[in-house]
């Protein structure tokens, strides 16, 4: 059960960053505010399913920022 969860959760992960990758270059917005939904919609998942320790996905956030 733990497994499919896990498994679940990363598919989201990357199914969510697709998602709105290909939305927001849908709607044609500027190549940084798209990164920057993709990172946040990453982070998102990451603490939702609590997938990695919780300080894991705010340092993430804030690498891929800078």
């Amino acid at each position: 059960m733990i497994k499919n969860k896990i498994l679940f959760a990363w598919l989201c992960v990357f199914v969510s960053a697709l998602g709105v990758y290909a939305y927001l270059s849908y709607l044609q917005v500027d190549k940084d505010s798209l990164y920057f939904g993709v990172i946040i919609s990453i982070t998102l998942c990451l603490w939702v399913f609590a997938v990695v320790p919780d300080f894991i996905p705010s340092l993430l956030a804030l690498l891929l920022i800078l």
